[in-house]
């Protein structure tokens, strides 16, 4: 179900990581292992592949 939040979510997401100040990119192995959460990048791949699939 497509609730068309995609963009707004995406803005914000990159509106949150500028104002932390941490790294956009990652090595996916260290991500992997340290974080808890995906970074920006696999986020926002993850929101267009949703926005893709549902058009």
């Amino acid at each position: 179900k497509k609730l068309g939040y995609g963009s707004a979510l995406r803005a914000g997401l990159v509106k949150l990581q500028e104002e932390n100040l941490s790294a956009m990119n990652t090595d996916p192995w260290y991500s992997a292992y340290h974080y808890s959460h995906p970074p920006l990048v696999e986020r926002l791949a993850a929101i267009d592949a949703a926005d893709k699939k549902e058009e």
